[in-house]
């Protein structure tokens, strides 16, 4: 196993040199995944090459996967760090390598450039103003420290911090140290690394200080984690979304694929249902959540999700560690807080409206970790003195976030995807924090400039009627963020096991999407849509599928059981004799806002606008005359 060194003299200029980097033996999902790209590189004639870490530092991505103290003994992290290599080990004993070729990253880090690293760091009084060569270290590693522990940027430091941030900041810089030599020899033409982790970054930098080509790959945010599509990044999250989004009206009249539109009925159940690592709130349950909050359902309800500022907190870190989005739009708000006030203000001796705040699940311990955040410290000084119509659900509460979406009027949130998944469902949707978030404002998720303006909205909003226009819109939108922008490798990853399809080497069915998706400085989905042609046949298929999947939702929502298949849903008049369902079919009958359900022999009834708002877009209105 040799380190990269000099290119052959027989070398073309197509063939290129790429060091895929995974030293997380650990967190073997991401290694497992880019073993497959880079078997996908090598098949193409390129040199590729993965390293192999035996416990060089002192801080890395897979000790942050299990929370390692960074007060941990040294017998303790050397421990962990032999179970890190005999778990990289024997991912890659299992695996046909198909000519990727693997070396031992210690011929590149070395004890001399970890010295360096060291020196560099002990030499700077305040960690996290650490500047290298104008890489921002200091940023990069305080990223990984306030997104792991839920940290506040702006509140004092503990020792276990500082020693942390030390601790990241010998391993990052030695990274780039170490990356720097070797792309300054033009030994390697291109990187690639999984997730915007600080060691990942550090040697994104390194590739980009001497101009070699750089991709960030990570599994698209689809039912949980789907790792059959990755989306291939120039950039860290937050600028390619700005570049995506800036995007959008060239791509939001492109009508969806049939594919696309039940991969996407499937994620909404998904997520309905609680399931995932990245949906931390409890699944729907169907349950009065009126009587259980005390609420009235004769007056409007309005719920907002707030956000889980550490992650925001993170991100705005990497910003100033690789630059920052274009300027954002006027706000109405400061932060989360000022929204929250000015929404209890507004809702204040009102007897029209409720409003009920959901915490974001995630600011507590909950199904993946168990730290509390700073930031609902934060929230539950400033959530006190409520007036009798509004209600605050925290975190551990046990109300399902899906619950209250199904019976509120409007949705505000301050911009995580919990607006997105609203938008999806019909429900109008204001967001708060205008200009930030991972979907566009105007076509489906609406925003305002000021807080006068914001008031009026948040008034006018719950009049809006269901539109199927403004719902295909954030189809459209999820699509294209997740399938169109994604490399799609699902005929060679698939829901078994990794380690089953990494036993042998699959060629994909499109190589050529794979060259273009790391090596073409255009984005996936502007490459993916160019062919792509728009008539009214296909805009009307379209709304006719989506209609169905749509049918398929709400029986779910209203009976628990998703049937995996269109089911007819004849729309009862108010004021008619309930009819009765024949030929499997479903009749559904609404009153102001609560619905009779009947399908087969089961009836069912309960207070639901989103199941009204959805059945007003996709059920079927009865033949005049049917009894």
């Amino acid at each position: 196993m040799d380190a990269p060194s000099a290119r052959s003299s027989g070398s073309t200029s197509q063939k290129r040199r790429v060091l895929v980097y995974a030293p997380e033996g650990m967190v073997t999902i991401h290694l497992a995944t880019l073993v497959t790209v880079a078997r996908c590189l090598s098949d193409q004639g390129h040199d590729v090459y993965m390293p192999r870490c035996n416990g060089l530092f002192e801080r890395c991505v897979s000790m942050d996967s299990v929370t390692l103290p960074s007060n941990a003994a040294p017998e303790m992290v050397s421990k962990f760090c032999a179970n890190c290599l005999a778990s990289h080990d024997a991912v890659m004993a299992d695996t046909d390598l198909h000519g990727v070729k693997r070396f031992d990253l210690g011929l590149l880090i070395s004890q001399d450039i970890k010295n360096e690293a060291r020196r560099i760091v002990d030499a700077t009084p305040d960690p996290r103003e650490l500047a290298h060569d104008g890489v921002l270290f200091g940023a990069m590693c305080l990223h990984d420290l306030l997104l792991s522990y839920k940290l506040m940027k702006d509140t004092p430091l503990q020792d276990w911090a500082w020693r942390y941030l030390r601790q990241y900041l010998n391993s990052t810089l030695a990274t780039y140290l170490a990356l720097s030599k070797l792309f300054a020899s033009g030994d390697l033409t291109d990187l690639v690394v999984y997730g915007q982790y600080a060691a990942n970054i550090a040697a994104v930098s390194a590739a980009q200080r001497w101009g070699a080509n750089s991709r960030l790959i990570t599994a698209i945010n689809h039912r949980g984690v789907d790792r059959r599509f990755l989306h291939v990044n120039k950039h860290h999250y937050h600028l390619w979304y700005s570049s995506l989004i800036a995007d959008w009206p060239t791509c939001r009249d492109f009508p969806l694929t049939p594919t696309q539109i039940r991969e996407i009925g499937h994620d909404i159940i998904f997520r309905l249902s609680g399931n995932g690592v990245q949906t931390y709130s409890p699944g729907r349950t169907g349950t009065e959540i009126h009587s259980r909050l005390n609420l009235d359902q004769s007056k409007k309800l309005i719920v907002a999700y707030t956000s889980s500022l550490d992650e925001y907190n993170a991100e705005d870190q990497l910003d100033i560690a690789l630059g920052a989005p274009p300027q954002q739009p006027p706000k109405p708000f400061v932060d989360q807080i000022d929204w929250l006030t000015f929404m209890v203000d507004h809702v204040r001796g009102r007897d029209d409206l409720q409003f009920v705040i959901r915490i974001h699940p995630r600011e507590d311990a909950n199904k993946r970790d168990n730290l509390t955040s700073q930031h609902l410290t934060m929230l539950r000084a400033a959530l006190t003195d409520l007036p009798p119509n509004v209600r605050v659900v925290w975190p551990r509460d046990p109300v399902s976030s899906y619950d209250l979406m199904e019976v509120a009027n409007q949705v505000q949130a301050w911009s995580s995807t919990v607006g997105l998944e609203a938008a999806r469902l019909g429900v109008p949707v204001l967001k708060a924090n205008r200009g930030y978030s991972s979907y566009p404002e105007g076509d489906f998720v609406m925003s305002a400039a000021d807080r006068e303006e914001f008031g009026a909205m948040a008034d006018s909003l719950m009049e809006f009627p269901p539109t199927l226009e403004r719902l295909i819109f954030s189809h459209r939108y999820y699509a294209c963020s997740r399938f169109n922008a994604a490399l799609d490798l699902g005929d060679i990853i698939g829901p078994t096991p990794f380690k089953t399809w990494l036993a042998a080497y699959r060629r994909p069915k499109r190589m050529e999407d794979v060259e273009r998706a790391f090596f073409s400085n255009e984005p996936i989905w502007r490459w993916k849509q160019a062919d792509e042609t728009t008539d009214q046949l296909s805009l009307n298929h379209e709304a006719m599928l989506v209609m169905t999947e749509l049918r398929r939702v709400l029986h779910f929502l209203i009976t628990g059981t998703d049937l995996q298949r269109d089911v007819r849903i004849v729309l009862n008049a108010s004021d008619t004799p309930i009819l009765h369902p024949v030929d499997g079919e479903a009749v559904l009958q609404l009153n102001s806002g609560r619905y009779v359900y009947r399908f087969g022999k089961e009836i069912y009834s309960r207070y639901s606008p989103l199941c009204a708002r959805l059945a007003q877009l996709c059920a079927i209105m009865a033949p005049e005359g049917r009894s």
